[in-house]
């Protein structure tokens, strides 16, 4: 069965009372079937193995004497091949094809043949494959590979902002968006913060109310968030945030650095009475105090009474 090649026989022929002296010879040359194979035509998802089987191979004549070929690589990612096939105790461990690599078949059917492609890739790709039978090789056929778009998550960046002390901080759309980037294209729909560094150093309030951590905001009221820092607060605060393009949140959180400059603040006085007997003179202690620590000066803003 699925034999070529020439093969012979010898014969001799009876008259009824003697043999032929000689035997004749037949030769028999039997041509091969041609090596029938076709377009392989496939297609996966975007970032995943698409992985090939012997149903590929169902509808073309091979035997136990073919091999497989790989003539031309595909763009655009790897072919790779494990010569065990994947189970629940052997994860896929497949390394590169090179142009030019033959496989026998039954290696190939015991094994595993894959294409990953390219981290975000999808569109067309293909590569050049032929097969052998009996010694014979057939014609360059073509395996076509479709890699369908997959949407990825988005991805956040940190920011910062420099603010007087005791400055309200409002928000700004654009500070966001300037700061979100989605391979797909998708634009950025709305934020969520997930937590600020020192709770206890400020609020973040929408329209005057405090908003709660994974709250989301779409990106037309992000303008109503403000952030208030406690009063004489000068330490840098952190704003924990997320992104979402309208499919998938941001695969990451980002930082927003809220910078405090100080400030001088005015000193305080604090009242006191004193009392002395007339015609002498008097002499205290006045007492003041200062949040930056400065020397305080006393001025006499009026005269006794």
């Amino acid at each position: 069965m699925d034999w070529g090649g020439t093969t012979a026989y010898t014969w001799l022929a009876f008259d009824g009372t003697d043999w032929s002296v000689l035997p004749a010879r037949v030769e028999v040359i039997i041509d091969p079937d041609p090596v029938d194979i076709g377009t392989i035509i496939k297609s996966g998802q975007e970032d995943q193995y698409l992985k090939f089987d012997e149903s590929d191979l169902r509808n073309f004549t091979l035997n136990s004497t073919s091999f497989i070929k790989a003539v031309s690589l595909p763009s655009h990612g790897t072919m790779l091949f494990d010569t065990q096939k994947t189970t629940p105790d052997h994860a896929f461990e497949g390394t590169p094809l090179y142009e030019g690599q033959e496989i026998h078949i039954d290696i190939l059917l015991a094994g595993e043949l894959a294409f990953l492609p390219d981290l975000n890739f999808n569109g067309f790709t293909s590569m050049l494959w032929r097969a052998s039978k009996n010694d014979i090789w057939s014609d360059d056929e073509r395996v076509k590979m479709t890699i369908l778009p997959a949407n990825d998550e988005p991805s956040v960046q940190d920011f910062e902002t420099f603010v007087f002390e005791d400055t309200l901080v409002t928000f700004a759309s654009s500070d966001f968006t300037r700061a979100f980037t989605d391979i797909d294209g998708n634009l950025m729909q709305s934020i969520r913060i997930t937590g600020i560094q020192s709770p206890d150093s400020g609020t973040i309030t929408a329209n005057g109310l405090a908003i709660t951590w994974n709250q989301e905001i779409s990106l037309i009221n992000i303008p109503e968030l403000n952030y208030m820092p406690s009063k004489d607060q000068t330490e840098t605060q952190i704003i924990y945030w997320q992104a979402f393009d309208g499919h998938l949140w941001s695969q990451n959180t980002a930082s927003w650095a809220i910078h405090i400059t100080p400030v001088n603040d005015p000193p305080s006085v604090s009242a006191l009475t004193f009392e002395t007997i007339e015609d002498q003179s008097l002499t205290e202690m006045l007492a003041g105090f200062d949040l930056e620590n400065d020397g305080l000066t006393f001025y006499l803003n009026s005269s006794a009474e």
